[in-house]
């Protein structure tokens, strides 16, 4: 089974997400709405995605991604950055904190 973390705050985005999981039984999705439900969430998991939105509330996905990444049981976690924000300062923040990609919405 896959685990997915998608760490979004607008319920709009976060059912998106859920509809393109429908169907996928090996799949087990975890929906965070904050950098701190997110940073719950994964103790002590192991994850094979996070989906992060750079935006969150308190840590932001950026300081959640370098969290993500420094933990032994995460840190090989492929990360992906999703974010409004599609300048290129926030592509090189989402670099910078280690994520693998970065997606604009």
């Amino acid at each position: 089974m896959k685990t997915i973390l998608i760490a979004e705050d607008e319920e709009s985005s976060i059912a998106l997400y859920e509809a393109m999981v429908v169907g996928h039984s090996d799949w087990d999705l975890i929906i965070a709405r904050s950098g701190q439900e997110a940073q719950a969430a994964v103790a002590n998991r192991h994850l094979d995605v996070a989906l992060l939105d750079i935006q969150l509330p308190a840590p932001d996905g950026l300081e959640l991604c370098r969290c993500i990444k420094s933990g032994i049981d995460t840190a090989s976690t492929f990360v992906i950055m999703v974010s409004a924000m599609t300048q290129e300062a926030s592509r090189t923040d989402a670099r910078e904190a280690g994520a693998d990609d970065f997606v604009a919405k």
